[in-house]
């Protein structure tokens, strides 16, 4: 779980959130082996970024 937080944060501070990167993340996380887990975990690390960006 840390690896994914890990990479939501590299990937909030090198990108602006927008729907195009966002569906870049979520891509990500179904081609993984745990792809409804990850997405999960990906998707709520995500938000949880983009909220602290504001």
């Amino acid at each position: 779980m840390n690896k994914i937080n890990d990479f939501c944060i590299d990937f909030c501070q090198k990108h602006h959130v927008d729907p195009e990167e966002l569906e870049e993340v979520f891509a990500f996380g179904r081609n993984s082996h745990d792809a409804d887990v990850l997405s999960d975990l990906v998707n709520r690390g995500i938000k949880t970024c983009y909220y602290k960006r504001i």
